[in-house]
């Protein structure tokens, strides 16, 4: 193991920092700095499978492994002091991120669900299965109702998010299905928090796709804000009030949910 490995490996967060500090750090020793500037946010890359690095660079993913490998980190030293591939790639895993992968993708967590299906079944492209929140859980067909993914179940680390898709059941066979949705991700000074615009799925058959500005997360929720009937049915209550069997009767449509999303 070289002495540039070890030094790597062992160090504490505040050597880290050093390294990544605009100046060359200790005397005689490269700072990732002077080989890294200025990174810290991102640039899609051209080939899929590669990572994209976290700051727009005049370089690809390959050019600044290659230079991180061939960059003595001491060069004061007798001997060369570079780092081994496999710890490079360690480095850079801290600086890039990958698009995210669909069948990477897993239904962690939900608001409510009517039990029907597992909630694993939201991510089959399939018209057989579907999650739907739990009776009453949207009054008036409106409210806040959501499943969390992880876009990665096997690191749990960053993914790169610029889309996302979903298919429902529409009128007169899906008043449950979603209308109005937004995605939200979690930071521990905002907690959950909408991280797209709300967007609005038509009453049709089919993928629905949304784009947005790229956006760099492990998890998402798509949160339902409203479904199909939610327009209807505020109206029908505003106008019946005194109708009590015609509001029971309503009541079954205070629900939400869709066949699949997909993440891209």
């Amino acid at each position: 193991m070289t002495t540039a490995s070890l030094r790597v490996m062992t160090m504490d967060q505040s050597r880290l920092m050093e390294l990544l500090a605009p100046s060359t750090g200790r005397a005689g020793c490269t700072s990732l700095a002077g080989i890294i500037p200025a990174m810290l946010y991102t640039q899609p890359h051209d080939e899929e499978e590669n990572p994209v690095l976290v700051r727009p660079l005049p370089c690809s993913y390959d050019q600044l492994f290659n230079k991180l490998l061939s960059t003595d980190f001491a060069p004061s030293s007798p001997s060369p002091s570079t780092l081994p591939p496999d710890l490079c790639k360690k480095v850079l895993s801290f600086l890039t991120v990958k698009k995210v992968k669909q069948e990477q993708v897993s239904a962690t967590n939900c608001s409510s669900r009517d039990g029907i299906h597992p909630l694993s079944f939201s991510l089959v492209d399939s018209e057989s299965s579907w999650w739907l929140s739990q009776p009453g859980s949207m009054p008036s067909g409106r409210g806040e109702q959501w499943v969390q993914y992880t876009l990665n179940r096997f690191q749990g680390n960053l993914q790169r998010l610029s889309a996302v898709s979903v298919t429902i059941p529409p009128m007169p066979q899906g008043p449950l299905s979603v209308r109005e949705f937004c995605l939200q991700a979690f930071s521990f000074e905002r907690g959950w928090h909408a991280v797209t615009p709300i967007f609005t799925v038509d009453n049709k058959t089919g993928w629905q796709r949304f784009c947005f500005d790229e956006i760099d997360v492990e998890e998402v929720r798509f949160v339902c804000l409203s479904n199909q009937m939610a327009e209807y049915l505020t109206n029908l209550k505003d106008n019946n009030a005194a109708d009590q069997q015609l509001l029971a009767q309503l009541n079954r449509f205070e629900s939400v949910g869709f066949f699949t999303v997909r993440f891209e």
